[in-house]
């Protein structure tokens, strides 16, 4: 574990051992300035030489894996874990917010307000993307980082769903030469109920199913949605039974965003 040092300049110098800044704090050489993460700044000159430092960033949907490597030994590495809540804030927000304009007795109208600018990415991504920036600046603030290396990826979404996809597949989505959402999904099941799992007849109603609720974040993609008899959908809100939700590929669309949004990162 090294501890970061700064100095009496203001200048980033290499970190120092546990040990060493023990002995520069009880001599009164140092003082400490920051707790997370820990940092002290030196009280005296110094010859203020410092190495190359390469920042090495592991980009992920739920995670961020960071390294600071110098040429003969690696200074920190740690994870930092995304939360994913940026969803609920925003609904809670929502609801906050209607409140509030319920209870005006006239609301000036607004119209053509809802403009996106430039570069605007969904705030849950925004989000996952601030915080790859905010914790390179962050190592940047107590080191003399030298070089940034960010790993991304990029993800063809339709090939993991189908390895055999090719040329005009790509533009022929799950929905094509398909009438209506419910004539797809029968097709899909190939006409069975996917709670029961027998099949429909010409008496039996179809309903339509989210299996990720729209309230709780669920989109009506033909991933998210069920095909079930009428019985059994009042049974399944009746008992509170949860379906099984398709596989998502949340993680792989906010590696290709970052991808192509790109990380402008000034040293």
């Amino acid at each position: 574990m090294k501890v970061f040092v700064i100095s009496i300049h203001g200048e980033r110098l290499m970190p120092c051992t546990c040990a060493k800044a023990k002995k520069l704090l009880k001599a009164k050489k140092a003082k400490v300035i920051k707790l997370y993460p820990f940092t002290i700044q030196l009280q005296f000159d110094c010859e203020d030489i410092v190495q190359p430092i390469t920042i090495g960033i592991d980009s992920g949907f739920g995670n961020i894996g960071f390294s600071c490597v110098t040429e003969k030994e690696e200074l920190i590495s740690g994870t930092v874990i995304l939360d994913g809540k940026t969803s609920e804030r925003l609904t809670e927000r929502a609801m906050y917010r209607r409140n509030r304009r319920n209870k005006l007795r006239y609301r000036k109208p607004r119209f053509l307000n809802r403009a996106r600018p430039k570069g605007w990415l969904p705030p849950s991504i925004q989000r996952r993307y601030d915080t790859h920036l905010k914790t390179i600046n962050l190592l940047k603030l107590v080191m003399p980082i030298t070089k940034v290396i960010i790993e991304v990826g990029n993800f063809d979404i339709q090939k993991l769903e189908n390895p055999t996809i090719s040329g005009i597949d790509y533009q022929q989505g799950d929905m094509y030469e398909y009438q209506n959402m419910r004539s797809f999904l029968l097709s899909r099941e190939k006409g069975k109920c996917q709670i029961c799992g027998k099949e429909f007849t010409k008496t039996d109603s179809s309903h339509i199913h989210h299996i990720i609720e729209r309230a709780n974040g669920g989109s009506d993609r033909t991933k998210n949605l069920a095909i079930l008899h009428k019985s059994c959908h009042k049974n399944l809100h009746k008992k509170n039974l949860k379906l099984k939700p398709n596989k998502t590929y949340k993680d792989a669309t906010f590696m290709n965003i970052v991808k192509n949004f790109g990380m402008m990162l000034p040293i």
